[in-house]
């Protein structure tokens, strides 16, 4: 079992990089620069999270239309009570587009196309 040594310190900045992964495929990798109490720095790099929104569960079928990864039920709640489902993107880019197209309101969304969130 590896060793851990427990250091005090804070977060001076934080940032992310897509990377390439050992299969071939992209991912993020999160960078967490700080100080530590005695007065060194340090450097976190995290690649287990990946971006991640929550639409409602009503909307889980039009954002499945929009080639969404598919979207997970979850065991929270909108604010006004009605279940939401998390949808988990590979990379930071691929969030951008599919929250725009997820969430935008319907009076003032038009129909958008497979071509207009291809992410290749």
């Amino acid at each position: 079992m590896p060793r851990v040594a427990t250091v005090r310190g804070f977060i001076l900045q934080a940032s992310y990089r897509v990377v390439a992964a050992g299969n071939g495929k992209r991912g993020p990798v999160v960078y967490l620069y700080g100080q530590l109490e005695r007065g060194g720095t340090f450097l976190v790099r995290d690649d287990r999270q990946r971006p991640d929104f929550y639409v409602r569960a009503a909307d889980a079928e039009r954002c499945r239309a929009l080639r969404t990864p598919p979207p997970r039920p979850l065991d929270k709640r909108t604010f006004d009570g009605a279940p939401v489902c998390r949808i988990e993107v590979d990379i930071p880019p691929m969030y951008r587009r599919f929250v725009t197209a997820c969430t935008r309101p319907a009076s003032t969304r038009s129909k958008p196309t497979c071509a207009s969130l291809r992410t290749t």
